[in-house]
């Protein structure tokens, strides 16, 4: 299996901490355009990182929602990017 390429970790880590989002709320947070977005998410889903759920009444909204294992995954990434951040750089 391939590694999560840079969108695909700016969406984990964009739904760290939610129960769900929609996809409009997922291109307000992580400034990507909605067909890189709509790529990631759906790479995401597909490797059993998120899910989604749909409503069944107008105006029928796509929900994403976490899986542990995408919430376990999303968490990890932010720590690493926390260091990488931090002040040194972790050295």
């Amino acid at each position: 299996m391939r590694p999560l390429n840079e969108f695909e970790q700016l969406v984990l880590i964009a739904m760290v901490g939610k129960e769900k989002a929609t996809i409009k709320n997922l291109i307000a947070e992580t400034k990507l355009n909605p067909s890189t977005l709509l790529r990631a998410v759906n790479s995401l889903i597909s490797r059993g990182l998120l899910k989604e759920e749909r409503e069944n009444e107008f105006p029928f909204r796509r929900f994403i929602k976490p899986t542990a294992k995408g919430v376990e995954i999303g968490r990890k990434l932010m720590e690493i990017y926390g260091n990488l951040l931090s002040k040194g750089g972790g050295k």
